[in-house]
């Protein structure tokens, strides 16, 4: 397992670390924002799929209501949720050793460096720059 955190920043973890974490599903994001709250320091939001933005919206909120808790987004991520993740309240991602061999580190790094113009946008912004996609495409063809 791995976390990313804020500045790009990796390192690995063990799984037991985190045992005293509490873990909510998307069928509990609609739980009791204070029960949630009061349960420990650390609060892990496991995303059922890449299509589930759920996680972000309970994120938000969650963080508004208890700005010290500690919030770890996990589960069925891309690189491109990494900006999102952050932008929503989320402290760190965690990342199963799958998600990184499957997409490497550096993409997940480079979804949190590149602009959101230049991760979406083909060559049109700035010529000498390929996009994101382009490049994705070429370290699957190496």
């Amino acid at each position: 397992m791995w976390l990313l955190k804020k500045d790009g920043n990796w390192h690995p973890i063990d799984a037991s670390e985190l045992v005293t974490a509490n873990r909510v599903t998307p069928e509990s994001f609609e739980g009791d924002l204070e029960h949630i709250a009061s349960t420990g320091q650390v609060v892990i939001i496991n995303f059922a799929g890449p299509n589930d933005g759920r996680g972000f919206s309970f994120a938000k909120r969650l963080k508004r209501y208890a700005p010290s808790l500690k919030l770890i987004a996990s589960g069925k991520l891309t690189p491109d949720h990494a900006r999102l993740c952050f932008q929503t309240g989320f402290d760190e991602v965690l990342l199963s050793d799958e998600l990184v061999a499957r997409q490497s580190a550096s993409a997940w790094k480079s979804a949190l460096e590149n602009s959101v113009d230049r991760t979406y946008l083909e060559d049109k912004i700035n010529s000498n720059l390929p996009s994101i996609w382009a490049e994705r495409a070429q370290e699957i063809n190496r």
